[in-house]
């Protein structure tokens, strides 16, 4: 077997689509499809190519991912979610740059327009994850929901940080550069980020979560990140604080400078401010709690 698909998901109601977008690949690779969680399994009747492993209770991503790299018969692991639609050629693309000794190998996402929540979501999250994105070598530019990495890797490293809420595709990616190893990105191989329901309330819960992940990743890998540099500037944490609404800005405005075409979407510059900022907020908490503990364990 060349390749397995894992696919975590917990009764989501966009499974069939993602599945029925796997179903005729154009590639030369023989592939395996593997959906890990918690489903009915009638939905899986029509789907012949499929094989449902049951985790047996309600587990995060990253364990249902795991779960799914012990089960899996493929060489190279690919990796989409429950609420995406992988292109025709989503396999051989990322595949073909796997066979040339890419470790780990990223693609691009789209996602319709629509519930004004979910587009700015979107956008703030992929905006340099999108086909317009420049193609090539990269440090960490990967998303979950579209990935490759050899299943050898991930053994070795012993598969997805389950204690990480979010920011797990990035830890993997800076142990493979430690260890050497290179990592492509492919705008080409698209995947379609499905629209779900949101709300002013569910972004900046997203947003907090990504703020949180952000400091478990600096504390995970103080060196990659200079958490040295990081330390000092925290002293002037007011500092912090009040610039933020401009970073905030700053960052915004990033998105649309990467992709001209989002242009036309301008209006929701508000939204994606938003989650920016509150990002910077849960950031800021967290990294308050981080170093009092660190300060606590140096007195003790």
């Amino acid at each position: 077997m060349d390749v397995s698909v894992v696919i975590p998901s917990v009764n989501s109601p966009l499974l069939a689509t993602t599945l029925d977008s796997l179903r005729n690949q154009k590639t030369d690779c023989s592939y395996e499809v593997l959906v890990v969680g918690r489903d009915d399994a009638v939905q899986f009747r029509d789907f012949a190519h499929v094989r449902f492993i049951d985790a047996g209770e309600v587990l995060s991503a990253g364990a249902n991912r795991n779960i799914g790299i012990k089960e899996a018969k493929g060489r190279f692991i690919l990796f989409t979610d429950a609420d995406c639609r992988v292109a025709p050629d989503w396999i051989q693309l990322l595949t073909t740059r796997m066979k040339e000794g890419y470790r780990m190998v990223g693609g691009a996402f789209t996602f319709p327009r629509g519930n004004y929540w979910v587009s700015s979501d979107n956008m703030a999250i992929l905006h340099n994850l999108s086909p317009e994105t420049q193609g090539g070598e990269v440090d960490i530019r990967v998303g979950g929901g579209n990935m490759g990495v050899w299943l050898e890797n991930l053994l070795e490293l012993g598969g997805f940080d389950e204690t990480f809420r979010g920011g797990q595709d990035n830890d993997i990616a800076i142990k493979l550069l430690k260890a050497g190893h290179k990592i492509y990105f492919e705008p080409k191989a698209i995947v379609e980020h499905l629209p779900q329901e949101g709300s002013l309330r569910w972004l900046c819960r997203h947003a907090s979560i990504y703020g949180r992940a952000a400091v478990a990743l600096i504390e995970r890998h103080p060196a990659y990140y200079g958490w040295d540099r990081i330390r000092r500037l925290w002293r002037l944490r007011w500092l912090f604080r009040l610039w933020s609404p401009v970073r905030a800005l700053l960052q915004s405005l990033a998105v649309f400078r990467g992709n001209p075409s989002w242009l036309r979407h301008l209006h929701t510059l508000p939204g994606i401010w938003l989650f920016y900022l509150v990002r910077r907020i849960a950031m800021a908490r967290a990294m308050g709690s981080l170093l009092n503990l660190k300060e606590e364990h140096t007195d003790g």
